[in-house]
């Protein structure tokens, strides 16, 4: 077992995926971030900057986390004005895609694997979009 503390994180989500824990934390005003752990060891792999605030849960599938940023948090949007869903590479933290004006939090991922196709589905603010989940 291991214990690893988020920088100024007053609430935070974490989710397991492969050989990875990510969570999303923040260390100031409008200045989060998603950081990828080792799962045995609590090491940190990779960080990576997604303005702020982090609407939670994150969810994970098929080796992408999906985060939504400056949505229902209750605290405003992220330092562009613009809210945003990002996809990120669970191994290595690469951003794979960002797609704006999606007003979170991330509500459903389809599987990889489904024969419907590869889409998320994003929930807020009475709407929902459902996006490619390979390109956005």
């Amino acid at each position: 077992m291991w214990r690893f503390a988020l920088p100024g994180a007053e609430s935070a989500a974490a989710i397991a995926i492969g050989d990875r824990v990510v969570a999303g934390g923040t260390e100031g005003i409008h200045n989060d971030y998603l950081i990828g752990m080792d799962l045995s060891t609590g090491a940190e792999v990779w960080r990576v900057w997604v303005g702020g605030p982090l609407d939670l849960p994150l969810v994970a599938t098929a080796g992408t986390v999906y985060a939504s940023v400056g949505g229902d948090s209750g605290v405003g949007v992220n330092l562009t004005g613009t809210p945003f869903l990002y996809a990120v590479d669970v191994a290595s933290g690469a951003i794979r895609w960002r797609r704006e004006g999606c007003v979170g939090p991330v509500a459903f991922v389809a599987d990889a694997s489904d024969e419907r196709g590869i889409v998320a589905y994003v929930a807020g603010h009475r709407s929902a979009s459902v996006l490619n989940a390979t390109t956005g």
